[in-house]
């Protein structure tokens, strides 16, 4: 299943590029942007809104089981990120739960 269209306008989501190195830490204006802004979303918010809040995700993922169906996406905002693949206890972040709609269901912060 293909992540509902989440933006009234084509967006193209940026990833973490296999340029970036790990472990990853966000320089200080992306730190500032993220701690400063996240406490201004709010559930049910579409994509569009998430995006003029918070600006690119560093990580988008299906949220479900493997063979499964999907039952929402998370867009992740790092602070720091240990390994590129799987989460590290020590990862902070912003992580926006969508359901399949594309609406906000969800904010979890592992801020400090």
């Amino acid at each position: 299943m293909q992540q509902p269209r989440v933006s009234k306008d084509p967006v193209l989501l940026e990833q973490f590029t296999e340029e970036t190195t790990f472990p990853y830490t966000a320089n200080e204006s992306r730190k500032l942007h993220i701690l400063s802004r996240y406490a201004s979303l709010q559930e049910n918010m579409d994509g569009d809104e998430v995006l003029a809040i918070m600006g690119q995700p560093d990580q988008t993922t299906r949220i479900g089981f493997y063979g499964g169906k999907t039952e929402g996406w998370a867009w992740d905002y790092f602070l720091s990120r240990e390994v590129p693949l799987a989460p590290s206890e020590s990862d902070k972040y912003v992580s926006v739960r969508f359901d399949v709609d594309g609406r906000v269901k969800k904010i979890i912060t592992k801020i400090d």
